[in-house]
């Protein structure tokens, strides 16, 4: 916090008032936690070794809309938007329509990145006894079409993990919802519109990278 007085520019009150206790022999209210250094993971050099997806529920319309979710995979070599649509949820339908467009117009990738939903990821305790005897719980829906294609899935055991799945949704509901806004778009279907005529194609010619080598795994 700062105030003008006169020809002081600036006070720093909070700072004043954090001495002022250190002098009186009081202690911070809490321990300033140490910031934990974390490696950023390198991209994978190949198109197709490596794709991101996950779910962001927001308020993509505005406080006065009621929030949908944002649902995008990313392929990690150039950061390319492989794919992206608006739902009501997070939830099966989404991840296999990500999944759909993807192998559609890329390919299948050799592994995807994702969190521990409960959609791609089984998170219940609860074991048949046909899963006992095999001694492996049933994968989700989306868990099985990954299986049957082949799809290596790794799953990320924090936020952190998948930084830059994170970062990209975080892009997004910055350009996205200030774009959709000036367009007047307040529906998902509206939206979804917009997303396949002109936000992905602009998005793509601007944030992508080269990788790191022309051959693809798809």
């Amino acid at each position: 916090m700062s105030v003008y007085l006169g020809s002081i520019w600036t006070i720093r009150v909070v700072d004043l008032g954090r001495k002022i206790r250190r002098e009186a022999g009081i202690g911070p209210k809490r321990r300033r936690r140490v910031k934990k250094h974390r490696k950023r993971r390198e991209r994978m050099a190949q198109k197709g070794w490596m794709v991101l997806w996950d779910g962001s529920p927001h308020l993509w319309f505005g406080s006065e809309h009621p929030p949908c979710c944002l649902m995008a995979a990313m392929e990690d070599a150039t950061g390319k938007l492989l794919a992206a649509r608006f739902f009501p949820f997070e939830g099966t339908a989404g991840y296999l329509w990500l999944l759909k467009q993807m192998v559609k117009h890329y390919g299948v990738a050799v592994s995807i990145y994702q969190d521990r939903h409960g959609t791609p990821h089984r998170n219940d305790d609860h074991w048949s006894l046909e899963e006992q005897l095999v001694g492996r719980q049933e994968p989700t829906q989306v868990g099985l079409a990954l299986e049957t294609l082949g799809i290596q899935p790794i799953f990320a055991l924090s936020p952190q993990a998948k930084g830059r799945m994170e970062r990209l949704l975080g892009i997004l509901q910055d350009r996205l919802i200030a774009e959709l806004r000036l367009q007047g778009i307040h529906t998902i279907q509206e939206a979804n519109a917009f997303l396949k005529s002109t936000f992905l194609k602009r998005f793509n010619r601007r944030f992508p990278i080269p990788p790191r080598q022309s051959d693809k795994t798809w």
